[in-house]
């Protein structure tokens, strides 16, 4: 929520100097975050990441913690996945197209 409060809160606050055009973008925005919200039962939350349908996890890789972005909504504990390295400890999920 502190993710969202830091992007609203501006928003909010300039409210009242918008015009009819910036108040339906404010309420879009809001819809938005809602629906990302709703959507990201995950560790880590990215907005545009979400919104493309990519969930972001903290996996252990040889005990080292990483970040594991994968399309998959669930992950079962201690199961074996097929991964690209996209970065220092992050990666990506390989599937059976790749």
């Amino acid at each position: 929520m502190a993710y969202v409060v830091t992007y609203v809160v501006p928003f909010a606050a300039a409210a009242s100097t918008l015009e009819s055009g910036g108040r339906w973008a404010l309420v879009l925005f809001a819809l938005i975050i809602g629906i990302l919200y709703i959507r990201s039962s995950v560790f880590y939350v990215h907005p545009l990441l979400l919104m493309v349908g990519i969930h972001v996890y903290e996996v252990s890789r040889s005990g080292i913690p990483c970040i594991l972005l994968t399309r998959r909504s669930y992950l079962r504990q201690a199961e074996q996945i097929s991964v690209v390295e996209i970065g220092s400890n992050v990666y990506f999920e390989r599937t059976a197209l790749q």
